[in-house]
């Protein structure tokens, strides 16, 4: 069995942001559109949708994982904890992520922030900037929330604010993911617990489990 999909790419998006800025407090839900930018790529691999759930301390993200099903993460942002929760042959894991800056791994790594340039959603503010790492090949022009937090979804370590519409770069190509709607709203903290009948194991010990099944 050959684990090798977009969906597996995104297990690990997951990045950390070290540095912080003055948000307001934001709680709700936000939901982005996910597409591949290469038309070929476009042909197998569909569409899709990622729902973000935050209560400015906790952050709780899902995707459909092409290769595993639904996906799952969780995250504590004052404690820098995470873990992503999915099913996995049959078995319930929660799998705590290393939590690293990847801005090393992109080198040069380039934001500009865009004097002018900036739109709204929902009432939130959206400013306008450009980003260069490795994984995107050129420059992009990215979007960014002016008063959420950036690090409830840790995409592109030292922006000013959460990425709104922005890009990825996985082996299986170029993710565009674009804000589709924002609702603020308070939201029940059991949202964001680990249930009971998950199982919970090191990275590690899941890459483990996934080259046992390769080989």
């Amino acid at each position: 069995m050959k684990i090798n999909t977009l969906g597996f790419s995104l297990l690990f998006f997951l990045l950390v942001a070290s540095t912080s800025f003055a948000q307001k407090s934001f709680s709700g839900i936000l939901k982005y559109g996910v597409s591949m930018i290469d038309t070929n790529i476009q042909k197998l691999i569909d569409d899709r949708e990622m729902f973000v759930y935050t209560n400015d301390t906790l952050s709780r993200m899902e995707i459909l994982n092409d290769a595993l099903g639904p996906q799952v993460s969780i995250k504590h942002m004052e404690l820098k904890k995470s873990y992503l929760l999915l099913n996995f042959l049959g078995k319930k894991l929660a799998i705590q992520t290393n939590q690293n800056n990847d801005t090393a791994r992109y080198e040069p790594y380039k934001i500009e922030y865009k004097l002018f340039g900036r739109k709204k959603i929902n009432g939130q503010i959206l400013k306008k900037a450009t980003v260069y790492r490795e994984d995107l090949k050129e420059v992009k022009t990215i979007w960014y929330f002016k008063n959420i937090r950036p690090d409830i979804l840790d995409i592109y370590p030292g922006i000013k604010g959460l990425p709104a519409d922005y890009y990825l770069g996985t082996v299986d190509g170029i993710i565009h993911y674009s804000i589709i709607s924002v609702e603020e709203k308070p939201l029940e903290k059991d949202l964001f617990g680990i249930p009971s009948d998950f199982e919970r194991i090191t990275m590690e010990q899941f890459l483990e489990k996934v080259s046992q099944i390769e080989n």
